[in-house]
């Protein structure tokens, strides 16, 4: 984005091939010497007004006619994996990366009326160039404080590596910057390590709650069930997401992993097999929910739980084995009852009442997901 050359434009006339932006995409030149006062001919931003104009605004548009918000995470990438770098690390000088990320925001709030929520400081540092916890401590300090003069105040999400496992070591060098972890809103992680992710979520929670801040999972392709129920009750996680939105396929089963939606021929748009259970416990749980302490007394099932804004409980019970489910503290007395299957991309909906004690009875399938969600 910071260079002198539009390669955007150009592949999009067809004067380049994919490949030789690709080459491009984290390239970096120097607009001046100066990180206080920006050459506009300097950065380009046909591919950002792209993306925002024809995803973004239209997103937005159809979450107004419900009634609800878009949350816009303003996200930086400076992955090392292609062969041009440029002239300019940003990464070891955060004077310069202050100065691109304000120059997108400003733009995203003075331009499209979309003032960031959030500012994700990089994405993957472990895969990026020259990324370490220290150089994200100083571009958070002098992001701030370049942001604030423009009167903007995001919530700030770091470090988003992608192995959870790194993410306590880079929280220790981050540390070492004076006044970066306490700026931290959200504590952030990826799942690309596996198992070894499952061992690191106890330690990333507790440094979080050091810094008064939340935990994120945002990205994981090969995401499942149980990694959603993982992160929920045992990372506290206050964001997951898996990879895409949505994947072109012949059929649901041919869609790739770590999308939600799959579309397929002739334009139908339905969830995938993979994400249908995840979808339905999201779908139920409201921007702004507060988890509930849930305790399970016997075998494999897990169990969510969630208070809404508008004061609903949602409660969600994952069954690896099938069972039959006995949900007890219930405080409301009917339930709108969503079961999805293992495979399914469909749920089966009805409404159960809770006992005089609070109580339901549900069978939930192997490997399937129930939701409860009070009316």
């Amino acid at each position: 984005m910071e260079n002198p050359v539009d390669y955007w434009t150009q592949f999009t006339q067809n004067k380049i091939s994919y490949s030789t932006f690709h080459d491009h995409l984290y390239e970096k030149i120097n607009d001046n010497g100066n990180a206080n006062v920006a050459n506009i001919g300097g950065f380009q931003w046909a591919a950002f007004d792209y993306y925002i104009e024809n995803f973004v605004l239209p997103l937005r548009s159809e979450l107004t006619k419900k009634g609800l918000s878009l949350y816009v995470n303003l996200c930086f990438v400076d992955f090392n994996w292609t062969p041009l770098k440029g002239s300019l690390s940003v990464s070891r000088n955060a004077e310069e990366y202050a100065e691109i990320m304000t120059l997108g925001a400003t733009r995203l709030r003075d331009k499209y009326g979309l003032a960031p929520d959030a500012v994700e400081i990089i994405l993957e540092p472990d895969n990026g160039d020259g990324w370490t916890g220290s150089n994200i401590g100083y571009a958070i300090i002098a992001l701030n404080r370049r942001l604030a003069s423009n009167g903007l105040s995001p919530k700030i999400i770091a470090p988003s590596t992608s192995r959870a496992s790194v993410v306590v070591n880079f929280l220790n060098s981050l540390e070492t910057v004076p006044g970066a972890a306490g700026s931290i809103d959200s504590v952030s992680y990826h799942r690309y390590d596996g198992k070894s992710a499952d061992s690191a979520i106890a330690g990333i929670r507790q440094r979080a709650s050091v810094y008064g801040a939340q935990t994120a999972m945002l990205e994981y392709v090969s995401a499942d069930i149980g990694n959603f129920f993982t992160d929920m009750a045992f990372g506290g996680a206050s964001a997951w997401q898996a990879y895409g939105v949505v994947d072109a396929a012949s059929s649901k089963d041919t869609a790739k992993n770590g999308y939600v939606l799959w579309r397929g021929p002739v334009g139908q748009l339905a969830l995938t097999p993979q994400f249908a259970r995840i979808a339905a416990i999201q779908r139920e749980v409201q921007f702004g929910a507060r988890a509930i302490a849930t305790a399970r007394q016997l075998g494999s099932d897990e169990i969510i739980a969630f208070r809404n804004p508008d004061g609903s409980e949602v409660i969600a019970v994952y069954s690896p084995n099938a069972s039959v489910a006995e949900i007890a503290g219930l405080t409301h007395g009917t339930y709108h009852l969503s079961i999805v299957g293992d495979g399914s991309s469909t749920s089966n909906n009805t409404t159960v009442n809770a006992d005089g004690i609070g109580q339901v009875q549900v069978t939930v399938p192997a490997r399937g997901v129930i939701v409860l969600h009070s009316i």
